[in-house]
């Protein structure tokens, strides 16, 4: 079977993470991705983190399953060839600030024009109106607005960021589920549409189940609750640490059997659930000296026993050798021609019938532009006319 979005082509203009990694869905699911850099040098995520020159290891994950085409959208032919791309494209997505893409000539008005059926997408900081809309806006400045960094500090000063592009990839995760949305749409004899995703309000509806509950009921009546940050944390054990959760009435005595608690405390009983999550709240000094008291693997198997949910802090360099991850070859190993042997999670979402090949490396830059100069007819001579004219760059010879 192939991948369910098999014959889907994707003209990715994007750049760094939010983009990029929604595409990477796709591409995960089987759509052709092409992806758009400028020549010189490249997509800026190429640069970003650990990694090689021009080839960061945020890049290779991000890219992988691509195609790539070095090509200068401030030249009229390379323009030329972009619109030639997306007029064959059923999909083009684009993280430019707001006005950017119409002022380069690729905007969804012109698209639209030699591509009616076109599902266009636009990933910003902001969306294309209001007071930020034409801000520059990065992964942190996002969850500074959104209310992420003051819940990552518990409510108490200074916030703190949390150490992930969290909205960059829920933004490009929104913008993934919208495109295979609009695609069906389409599919369904609706036409093709314009989809606008902003980075805050992505945010907003990932963070709102949670992070805002106290925010939510705007009766005077309503008294707010514990947030997820009174019961979120990490648990020192003798050589480690562990993650345990508190979920209901019923995990009190739970954790009491499996970390020995006293007969007074053991037969205890409360008339609601936020009573028993009250009074594990007041036990914490007595949970937190039972469980330093413990090996990790001891304190594991006890509340294991006890059907308490719980598991250990892995460090990352663990994380491809745990047994679920071993299990269900969730981490597969890759090859690089020129950078070696490589790592990265395999695609999320499991398709009956359809097993996804081992991920295709990122491409170097302009690996494909000319196979792709020649799909759209501009090989042979036009070609090689925009390669001398710097409007295409092709592979470089050596690695970067």
């Amino acid at each position: 079977m192939l991948g369910p979005l098999h014959d889907v082509r994707v003209l990715d203009l994007t750049g760094v993470v939010s983009g990029p990694f929604g595409a990477m869905w796709l591409a995960d699911q089987g759509a052709d991705v092409i992806k758009i850099e400028p020549p010189s040098g490249g997509d800026q995520g190429r640069y970003v983190g650990a990694g090689f020159l021009g080839y960061s290891a945020l890049f290779a994950t991000c890219n992988r399953n691509k195609r790539s085409i070095a090509l200068n959208l401030a030249t009229p032919e390379g323009l030329e060839v972009a619109m030639e791309l997306a007029a064959r494209a059923d999909v083009v997505l684009e993280n430019f600030r707001p006005g950017v893409a119409e002022r380069l000539g690729l905007g969804y008005t012109a698209v639209r024009a030699r591509n009616p059926q076109v599902v266009y997408a636009s990933i910003s900081g902001y969306g294309p109106d209001g007071p930020y809309a034409g801000r520059k806006t990065y992964d942190s400045i996002v969850q500074a607005g959104s209310g992420l960094a003051d819940m990552q500090a518990g409510g108490r000063e200074p916030p703190q960021l949390i150490n992930t592009i969290i909205c960059d990839k829920v933004a490009g995760l929104a913008a993934a589920q919208a495109i295979t949305a609009a695609l069906y749409s389409r599919a369904q004899g609706r036409g093709g549409q314009q989809i606008w995703i902003s980075m805050l309000e992505a945010t907003l509806a990932f963070n709102w189940p949670d992070v805002m509950w106290n925010e939510t009921f705007l009766s005077e009546t309503f008294k707010p609750g514990l947030t997820i940050a009174d019961t979120y944390r990490l648990w020192p054990t003798r050589d480690g640490h562990i993650a345990i959760v508190f979920i209901s009435g019923g995990a009190f005595e739970g954790w009491c059997r499996a970390l020995r608690a006293p007969l007074e405390i053991a037969s205890e009983t409360f008339e609601t659930e936020a009573a028993s999550r009250l009074r594990w709240l007041e036990l914490q000094p007595l949970w937190e000296a039972r469980i330093a008291d413990l090996d990790t693997d001891e304190a594991l198997r006890r509340l294991h026993a006890e059907g308490v949910p719980a598991g250990r802090v892995a460090r990352r360099s663990e994380v491809p050798l745990d047994p679920q991850v071993v299990s269900d070859g969730s981490v597969v190993r890759l090859e690089h021609p020129a950078y070696g042997p490589m790592q990265m999670s395999r695609p999320a979402a499991r398709f009956a019938g359809f097993e996804p090949p081992t991920p295709r490396v990122a491409p170097d830059l302009g690996r494909d532009s000319m196979a792709i100069l020649e799909e759209i007819g501009m090989g042979g001579e036009r070609a090689s006319r925009l390669l001398r004219d710097g409007v295409v760059r092709g592979p470089a010879s050596t690695p970067n």
